[in-house]
């Protein structure tokens, strides 16, 4: 069983992750702190096994401490929450040792979805970050000649689609309704000019907005 410290605000959210938390059975103790500085307190009483911690890692103190934080305690899987959407941002942030990140805007319930991946071994981007990113490397990010101009919530759903989810299954991914993906579904046919899933994901590869496995 893991321990965790949760130091994310306003209470009200660190209150409804707690709630979620508690109801999964693999977990400890769940404890409060309102700083990155009172995690790395906090941890060396030995009591957390993950840390969620919100943090502006657009300052290098907030670096520093995060640094001073895995240094001391290498086993602690720090999951960190912030405004920085910062490519490079994030690739220091797991090359300090982050098992996490996930946007302040982000759902409570994607954050503890993160948490329980974090405990299972795992790392986790938020589903925002993922789809921007991939966005950015795609082929035809840069093209000025593309007509295809799709949101990341389309893409993200596009690629879902490609892995063969269905609509419920992908509205569970997303923590939205089914109502809502089929609306994408829709977006994405008239933007690709398909009308079925077999030719939307033909034209996606083909494309380059998504990349074969």
């Amino acid at each position: 069983m893991k321990n965790i410290i949760i130091a994310i605000n306003p209470k009200e959210e660190r209150d409804l992750l707690r709630r979620l938390l508690e109801t999964n059975t693999n977990l400890g103790i769940i404890r409060d702190a309102n700083s990155l500085e009172d995690v790395i307190l906090m941890a060396e009483t030995g009591i957390a096994g993950i840390a969620v911690i919100e943090s502006d890692l657009s300052q290098e103190d907030e670096i520093l401490r995060l640094r001073k934080l895995h240094y001391r305690h290498p086993d602690l899987q720090a999951i960190v929450v912030s405004d920085n959407d910062h490519q490079q941002t994030v690739k220091k942030a797991f090359e300090i040792g982050v098992k996490a990140y996930l946007l302040k805007d982000c759902s409570v319930e994607e954050l503890h979805f993160a948490v329980d991946q974090v405990a299972k071994g795992r790392i986790y981007v938020c589903s925002v970050l993922g789809l921007k990113f991939m966005k950015q490397t795609s082929p035809l990010a840069n093209s000025e000649d593309t007509a295809v101009n799709l949101t990341s919530r389309e893409l993200e759903v596009l690629t879902l689609i490609a892995e063969g989810y269905t609509n419920y299954q992908i509205a569970d991914k997303l923590f939205t309704s089914r109502r809502t993906v089929e609306g994408h579904r829709l977006s994405l046919s008239r933007k690709l000019g398909v009308k079925n899933s077999a030719q939307m994901i033909k034209v996606a590869y083909k494309s380059g907005l998504i990349e074969a496995a």
